[in-house]
């Protein structure tokens, strides 16, 4: 069995290859999108925007949780029957010499999905759903990262401790469950015949043999999770040895650490990638083997007169189907197109980490060196401060009065940008910062380049006129609509801004969070003091579809509270350390986890 599954591998791996290209190509184009119109259907019929911890109890009891997870079911079986079909008949055709090109491939794949409309579509679809377990989830070419997990549910299965051994048991109850079927996806493809017959020849087959085939899949599988953790291990010791010997760190958040976490991520995807046709191969061996000894075929089981009727039948239900399912993406795709729908809820999502005033914390505050650093600390964003001289021009600093940053006793709103413009604004920090000038808006822009999001804070308390309006025609100067949110702690900015263009974002500063606020209708965020922000806040906030920017976050406690409540921007003094906690929570657990842990021992 060993040697002829990987006689099959061998001389099929290039048209599995197309394939396999040809599947991650329909997941981004047509079944993540009827997935999401689908949830994002059922949120809404349902009355709500967003779908967080606080609401998911009233999404699974509403009517159309059923329906919805019904479809679902349907989508993932309709993807894994594409897959298996695609799969197995390269390899038939490899095994018999048969050049099979792409037309071929795709009519071999139109006619797995015309009978799966045949008699014995109900156990064809269970044996469908048994068997994606045992290919892994994130492996079933795509199923559930198609498809996409809601970030409530996901941070509830990564809190849990059972999980990964509760899954390994599910997986083989499902090997053991789907034993009498599974040689029945073999006939069905190789036959081409109703999966009623192929179900009965597969039965035949296992009658005296479904132990010895059970404990042959059970190795098979095992050995390629083996190979897996093999090249793993190896991967992260030469990774880290590599990073020690030219002198790196291998801390968190550390540039070399996150090209290794990515490099093993890549290797994940590949062996994800290939293990349906791992388990195709193993399956199609047994199939070979059993056809070669009984030299049997699976014939039609309905009546000559009414084959042709059943074909038209199964015919007009698969083309019903998929024009179905074709207009539901289209219009879905519009939907995302014109901003009216959301892949906010499929798509798991890390917070943006914003750098406070620059990397403050290495830095003078608001000056090039802070966004310097912050920029080659890798930080999402940067949170800014701008207020008006005494001639109008806009500048970044934060306190009203110069006297902190530079030592002269004046207010920005009392002086011209002439008369601030050579002030040493950085050796109050450093002498090694005496060059440090304070920067006008327009010079952030330019400086910044779009590379990271602004966070451009208008000072409330400040004097001047017509901020709003200069502040809206640099963003709009510098194309920056989109990388960047106008934040004040005055609702009236904000509507003036929102008046010179609907298209920034804006954001309401609050020290406090009470009462319901969440419905201001120009504030596309809210920016909170962290230590008022539950979970009732981000949920309420999200559901409206506005986000929550906690500040300023620097202790790792409230990092990690900040994480656990999924905030969506989290602006700190600390940059880097905020990064690795980010980089610690995805890991953790994790084989690099494990080796980064003896490191440090």
């Amino acid at each position: 069995m060993l040697r002829e599954s990987v006689r099959l591998l061998r001389r099929s791996w290039k048209s599995l290859l197309v394939l396999e290209l040809l599947m991650q190509l329909m997941s981004l184009t047509m079944l993540m999108p009827l997935a999401g119109a689908l949830i994002d259907g059922a949120i809404r019929l349902t009355g709500m925007r967003y779908l967080t911890k606080a609401n998911l109890e009233l999404l699974l009891r509403s009517f159309w949780t059923l329906p919805l997870l019904a479809v679902l079911v349907f989508l993932a079986a309709i993807y894994m029957l594409i897959q298996f079909t695609g799969v197995i008949a390269c390899m038939d055709a490899a095994r018999d010499g048969r050049k099979l090109t792409l037309s071929g491939l795709l009519w071999e794949i139109l006619s797995g999905v015309r009978r799966f409309f045949a008699p014995g579509i109900l156990s064809l679809l269970g044996l469908l759903m048994l068997l994606i377990p045992m290919v892994t989830v994130s492996a079933a070419g795509g199923v559930v990262s198609a498809i996409g997990v809601p970030d409530v549910l996901g941070s509830l299965l990564s809190d849990q401790n059972y999980v990964v051994p509760a899954y390994a048991g599910i997986a083989l109850i499902c090997l053991m469950l789907s034993m009498r079927w599974i040689l029945g996806l073999p006939v069905f493809v190789c036959r081409r015949c109703s999966f009623r017959a192929a179900r009965r020849q597969s039965r035949r087959w296992m009658q005296g043999n479904s132990v010895r085939v059970f404990f042959g899949m059970l190795a098979w599988c095992l050995l390629y999770a083996i190979l897996l953790l093999g090249i793993l291990i190896l991967l992260t010791g030469a990774g880290i040895s590599l990073i020690s010997a030219f002198g790196g760190s291998v801390a968190y958040g550390k540039v070399p650490l996150r090209v290794l976490r990515y490099a093993l991520l890549g290797v994940i995807f590949v062996f994800s990638a290939g293990a349906v046709p791992h388990f195709s191969a193993g399956m199609m061996a047994y199939y070979y083997r059993f056809r070669d000894e009984a030299e049997s075929s699976c014939k039609s089981i309905f009546p000559r007169q009414q084959r042709l009727l059943r074909r038209t039948k199964g015919s007009v239900l698969a083309v019903l189907a998929v024009s179905a399912l074709l207009t539901i993406n289209i219009s879905y795709l519009y939907r995302l197109v014109t901003g009216d729908a959301s892949l906010r809820f499929v798509l798991h999502t890390e917070p943006v980490v914003v750098a406070h005033r620059g990397a403050s914390a290495s830095a003078p505050e608001n000056t090039i060196y802070a966004f310097a650093n912050a920029m080659e600390l890798h930080a999402g964003g940067i949170e800014l401060d701008v207020q008006q001289t005494a001639d109008g021009v806009p500048v970044v600093t934060h306190d009203l009065n110069l006297k902190r940053i530079s030592g002269w006793n004046r207010k920005v709103s009392e002086v011209t940008y002439e008369e601030l413009h050579d002030l040493d604004v950085g050796s109050w920090f450093d002498p090694i910062y005496r060059e440090a000038r304070i920067m006008t808006l327009e010079e952030v822009l330019l400086f910044t380049g779009g590379e990271v999001f602004l966070n451009i804070e208008l000072k409330s308390d400040a004097e001047g006129e017509c901020l709003e309006e200069q502040v809206a025609d640099l963003i709009l100067q510098y194309g920056a609509e989109s990388r960047c949110c106008v934040t004040s702690f005055s609702y009236a900015s904000l509507k003036k801004i929102k008046e010179y263009c609907p298209d920034i974002r804006t954001g309401f500063i609050m020290s406090y969070a009470y009462g319901n606020f969440y419905d201001l209708e120009d504030a596309d965020a809210f920016s909170i003091k962290s230590m008022f922000i539950n979970q009732q806040v981000v949920s309420s906030a999200h559901q409206r579809g506005k986000e929550v920017y906690a500040w300023t976050v620097n202790s790792v406690p409230e990092m990690q509270r900040m994480l656990n409540l999924g905030v969506d921007h989290i602006i700190t003094d600390k940059p880097e350390l905020m990064q690795a906690q980010i980089d610690r929570d995805s890991t953790e657990d994790t084989l690099l986890e494990a080796v980064l842990r003896l490191t440090a021992s």
